[in-house]
């Protein structure tokens, strides 16, 4: 006897409520580790173990006054007026998430970030070479996901190119997207945190 789409729709039911059930399992588990001091903050030792001004002071290359004075406070204002001063009018943008390639783009990606969000970048140090500069930074984001609002602390390092008008033509994130976004969500972060701490055993 063929299952009929009532039987389909009983067993993934069935199905989601199971994944449903291991995920708040794992969460807690997860939480539990977390709350006996089995993992600490890697932002934080991070931080202790190369603190601010490891490398070069920002304010040592002039060429970051834009970038910082852009992601310093990220808000409608500081968008509208200084992507066109620090990045030139085409380049390559990749932070993990999205990949653009012009002015419109960018500032269409950024306000809507802004809409949704609170981000504050704070320049830690730099690094130097030629038209290339890496720049370290740290991150905190707030932000409301479904019934709470989350305050995420991150770091991260940034790969800047320059043109000859000290403009961006490369602008390349490396950071821990889990740790500092998909581990903070709801459901979906208690599976992060389980599947890490469980390679950690």
């Amino acid at each position: 006897m063929r299952p009929t789409k009532r039987d389909n729709q009983y067993r993934t039911a069935i199905l989601l409520s199971i994944v449903a059930v291991v995920t708040m399992v794992a969460g807690c588990t997860a939480s539990d580790k977390r709350n006996s001091g089995a993992e600490n903050d890697p932002v934080k030792t991070y931080l202790h173990l190369a603190p601010a001004a490891t490398f070069d002071k920002p304010s040592s290359d002039p060429r970051l006054q834009s970038f910082e004075k852009l992601f310093s406070s990220l808000n409608e204002t500081s968008i509208q007026d200084t992507v066109d001063e620090a990045y030139a009018e085409y380049f390559y943008f990749n932070d993990t998430f999205h990949t653009l390639s012009d002015r419109v783009q960018l500032k269409r990606y950024l306000l809507g970030m802004a809409e949704v969000s609170k981000t504050q970048v704070t320049v830690l140090d730099s690094l130097s070479r030629g038209d290339d500069v890496m720049v370290r930074w740290k991150m905190q984001t707030q932000s409301k996901v479904w019934w709470k609002t989350l305050t995420i602390d991150s770091f991260g390092m940034t790969h800047l190119r320059f043109n000859e008008q000290g403009q961006i033509v490369l602008h390349q994130d490396y950071w821990d997207a889990a740790g500092g976004f998909y581990e903070h969500l709801p459901l979906l972060g208690s599976s992060i945190r389980s599947i890490r701490s469980n390679l950690n055993e």
